[in-house]
This record gives structure tokens, C-alpha cells and sequence, in this order.
């Protein structure tokens, strides 16, 4: 009975001090960062001859960018690694046909968490990745 005991001590401080650790990890930063969209659900974005970037920057609570056509913005709450994009607002130009643009707003839509591995910006819904970029 003594070293049942003891082992469901030993259990519980591992188990707290697990916690602990994971509470105190460091959760990287994406503002003040210029996210240039490198992928949107899995497929690579090639961008043609002459072609501006997609791109995305967060500061304070307001993200813009440019999602190969027009310009956005709006708001962003970030609670942990959690990430939720508000109403998006864009520019209203004309553009040569491409979807692009309607991918990269859906993604952002679909939002619900990110990543930052390997200095990449990853977002997320669920598990699956709709969305990488690449700082510049």
C-alpha cells in the first residue's frame, strides 16, 4: 500500500511539473513581421514575371496585406497559439482572372491556429495546415 502510495505522489508532481513546463513555453511572436504566403492548402504558390507577393503583417490588433490583387485589413484576436481573423475588408480593383486571391481570403477564414516552425509562419484549422509563409 506504501509504495502505491508513493507512486501516485510521484505521478501527480510529474504530471504538475509537465504542466508547468508546458505553460511556460514560449510562444513565438508573428507580429511586427512581413509574411510573405509561400503555400495555401498544400500547394505552392508560384508567383509569375512581375507578379507582387501575396503577403500579410500583423500589428497590434489589426492585420493588412495584399492577397494578389487587392488589399485587406481588418482585425485579429491571438490567445496562445489560438488565431482568429475578424471581418476582412478589402480594395475593390479589377483583376486578371485568378483564384489566388479567393484561396488566400478563405484560408484566412478558415483560421483557427498557427505555428511558426523553422522560422515559418503556419496556419492552421484543426490539424490540417491551410496556409504557409516566409518572412521577409
Amino acid at each position: 500500500m506504501k509504495i502505491f502510495v508513493q507512486s501516485i505522489i510521484l505521478i501527480a508532481l510529474l504530471s504538475t511539473s509537465a504542466c508547468s513546463t508546458m505553460k511556460n513555453a514560449k510562444i513565438p511572436s508573428i507580429t511586427q513581421t512581413k509574411w510573405v504566403l509561400e503555400t495555401l492548402y498544400g500547394d505552392k504558390i508560384n508567383y509569375g514575371a512581375g507578379q507582387a507577393a501575396a503577403f500579410m503583417e500583423f500589428k497590434e490588433d489589426k492585420v493588412n496585406g495584399y492577397g494578389g490583387c487587392n488589399k485587406f485589413f481588418g482585425g485579429y484576436s491571438l490567445d496562445g497559439t489560438s488565431l482568429d481573423f475578424g471581418m476582412l475588408g478589402s480594395t475593390k480593383m479589377a483583376c486578371p482572372t485568378s483564384d489566388l486571391e479567393g484561396k488566400f481570403m478563405k484560408a484566412l477564414d478558415e483560421t483557427k491556429s498557427f505555428a511558426v516552425e523553422d522560422g515559418q509562419l503556419a496556419l492552421k484549422s484543426g490539424d490540417a495546415t491551410v496556409a504557409t509563409f516566409k518572412p521577409e
